[in-house]
């Protein structure tokens, strides 16, 4: 014998943590338990896969009932007490019942319930079930749970109380540990493994909690012949290295497999079934992508291909999952890919071919879940590469040099530069969430976005941070209910000061056609930007919004309704608007032309079909020196040209701070401006 027994009675119902028991039962009449879960413990799972070693661990003791064992609650009223009596070594088995207490075990033993259908464990979100911080720990025969401490309050108000919840088993800071044949349900993570190695997961039956189990800066631990089902995540392995998942399965989850900024994992024979998004792999680097994911990982039966350093190849035609890690030259053409978070990764994948591949529809509020990246297909510092004619979600993080023609869905890209974005149907299709925008741009530059239908998104275009020297031309823009584009940023933080994130800049917005959007046809916030040549009519708003825009021209233009002016802190600054179309929204008529800016602004060569307002007591230049606006309704009623020389007589004094010096008689031809040269 290892050391002694801790046994606890076997009354039947629940036991409360704090009550002593009156009479302890002799240990000469304890018989042992008959069920699956006897006290001899199970043996380690068989090694059914070639590579898996798992190691060597000394199989938990028999409990012994010999006249030294120290029984609960006949000698201890709580588990706790027990184990705090405990030596290295030691066994401390617990009877049915429900235990309402939290467990901290600080040394070497093992933890033996007597059938883990009844024998329960709920620290009621005081404290995790089992806080495990100390090596060769063992534990089996448990059903544990942690309900959580609702929320107090209205969550509007100061006084509000989130609610608490908490895991089921912590291990940190710990090695050797094994968990297996336990149920573990409803908590934030069945079982939280922190920075710690050799432990075994294995053999539980996990279901409905956040995360089924999560590995977190830890190493060589092994998470084997689980079934996990219900809740949000089943498996997360997160900033570790050198784990082996095999023969687990995970089942009717929002997310199945999730690797985050995990290398040099090891996965075999995990079998994902009916999960909304069954498999993702994130990270920051690409050797966090490096894994050894065999295509014996199956999602609802047909295989994950992932693969590392191949070239040359085309990927088999029954995969359910495509990732490509330091590849090239690979083609991947022609699938209907089943739910999973990322259908299709490139990681520093280049010059490869990703064509007519289709992603799982999906259930719009389910997708929210999952973010912006959610069932895409990713390049991350991938370049050359071809992406076309395919139906998915395409995101594009740190990544250059590609070609994105004439996909179905939505397009990202984060500091990704020089890509071709040309002739895609850009729209919030089934398998997307709501409430996005249709192109994303997030400090990129020297981006080209032609020729593409952008409807139904929110809003049609959005380029924000520092994304400079892109070009966005010749796109049908309509219909997006929060906008056409949007240029978002502080222009007045040029040139960036610190380490503050500065707008977008010296962006061009050439012929576009941006009709009945939601809300503005284009929101400017942004330092530089040249807005040629567009036609914004009939949308829900200003077909152009100057806000805090810096140093910006807007040239051949026919706009809709104009506003130009700021948020009340800073304001549009030094723009000069040339040549343009300027009439009243012909669908709401509120919006017309408004003038608020606190600095002036330069406005020739322009014809004002409406009557217009200005604020906020600046002066305005009216004229390039020679030649001012056309100004229809004054023109009909005041203005006359008695030398015939195109100009009014008198200048138009449109308020005491502002007149227009060489009033146009005839509306400008605005067709000359309609170009930008290259």
């Amino acid at each position: 014998m290892l050391g002694a027994a801790i046994y606890t009675s076997s009354q039947t119902g629940a036991h409360d943590a704090n009550q002593i028991p009156t009479e302890p039962a002799s240990p000469e009449n304890q018989t042992e338990p008959e069920s699956e879960n006897n006290i001899e413990p199970p043996e380690l799972p068989p090694n059914n896969s070639s590579f898996l070693h798992l190691p060597e661990l000394e199989p938990p003791p028999s409990a012994s009932l010999g006249i030294d064992a120290l029984v609960v609650p006949d000698d201890y009223p709580t588990i706790q007490q027990a184990v705090d009596s405990a030596s290295d070594g030691d066994t401390v088995f617990v009877k049915n019942g429900q235990y309402n207490e939290t467990v901290t075990i600080d040394k070497s033993l093992l933890l033996l319930g007597e059938d883990k259908q009844s024998t329960i464990i709920d620290a009621n979100s005081v404290g995790p079930d089992l806080l495990i911080l100390h090596d060769n720990v063992n534990v089996t025969g448990f059903t544990l749970t942690n309900t959580m401490i609702p929320s107090e309050g209205n969550p509007w108000f100061p006084d509000f109380v989130p609610p608490i919840h908490l895991p089921d088993i912590r291990i940190v800071n710990a090695s050797h540990c094994y968990i297996y044949r336990n149920k573990l349900i409803g908590s934030t993570i069945g079982v939280s493994v922190e920075n710690s190695s050799q432990i075994v997961v294995t053999e539980n039956e996990i279901s409905h909690n956040t995360k089924g189990v999560e590995l977190s800066f830890s190493t060589n631990s092994y998470i084997t012949n689980n079934v996990v089902y219900g809740g949000t995540t089943g498996i997360v392995i997160a900033s570790s290295t050198a784990n082996t998942m095999v023969n687990n399965t995970i089942t009717d989850a929002l997310s199945g497999v999730w690797l985050s900024s995990a290398s040099g994992n090891n996965l075999r024979d995990n079998k994902l079934l009916n999960n909304f998004c069954s498999f993702a792999v994130t990270g920051s680097n690409v050797e966090s992508f490096v894994n050894d994911v065999a295509p014996s990982n199956t999602i609802d039966g047909k295989p994950i291909y992932y693969w590392v350093s191949e070239s040359n190849k085309i990927v088999p035609s029954d995969a359910a999952c495509i990732i490509l890690v330091n590849c090239t030259d690979v083609t991947v053409q022609d699938y209907d890919l089943p739910l999973s978070s990322h259908g299709i990764i490139l990681a520093n994948t280049n010059n490869s071919l990703i064509k007519s591949n289709k992603l799982a529809s999906i259930n719009h509020s389910k997708s929210a879940d999952f973010g912006e990246q959610a069932l895409s297909i990713l390049l991350f510092k991938s370049f050359n590469n071809v992406v076309e004619h395919n139906r998915a979600n395409i995101n594009l993080d740190y990544s250059c040099n590609n070609s994105v023609t004439q996909n179905t869905g939505l397009i990202r890209l984060y500091e990704s530069d020089f890509n071709k974005i040309f002739k895609n149907s850009i729209t919030s299709i089934s398998f997307v969430s709501g409430d996005r925008s249709g192109i994303g741009l997030d400090n990129c530059s020297g981006n080209q976005i032609r020729e593409n239908t952008i409807s139904g998104n929110s809003p049609g275009v959005l380029l924000t941070q520092a994304s400079h020297n892109n070009s966005v031309i010749g796109n049908n823009i309509c219909d997006n209910p929060q906008g056409g584009i949007h240029l978002m940023g502080d222009p007045h933080d040029w040139p960036p000061s610190g380490d503050k994130e500065s707008a977008p800049r010296f962006n061009l917005i050439l012929n576009n056609t941006i009709t009945g959007n939601g809300n503005e046809g284009l929101l400017d916030s942004a330092y530089c930007t040249r807005i040629v040549g567009n036609n914004l009519e009939k949308n829900r708003g200003w077909g152009i919004l100057l806000a805090n825009s810096v140093n910006c021209s807007i040239v051949g233009n026919v706009i809709e309704g104009f506003f130009f002016g700021g948020d009340g802190f800073v304001n549009t600054t030094n723009c000069i608007i040339v040549g343009n179309n300027i009439t009243v929204n012909s669908l709401y008529s509120q919006y017309g032309v408004w003038f608020m800016s606190a600095y002036p602004g330069t406005f020739y060569h322009n014809n004002f079909f409406v009557l217009i307002n200005v604020d906020g007591g600046v002066s305005h230049v009216w004229d390039n020196g020679n030649e001012g606006n056309y100004w229809y309704y004054w023109r009909l009623s005041w203005g006359t040209d008695s030398n015939g020389d195109g100009i009014a007589d008198t200048p138009y004094l449109i308020d005491e701070g502002n007149q227009d010096n060489y009033a146009l008689m005839e509306p400008m031809n605005i067709d000359t401006y309609q170009s930008y040269p290259d």
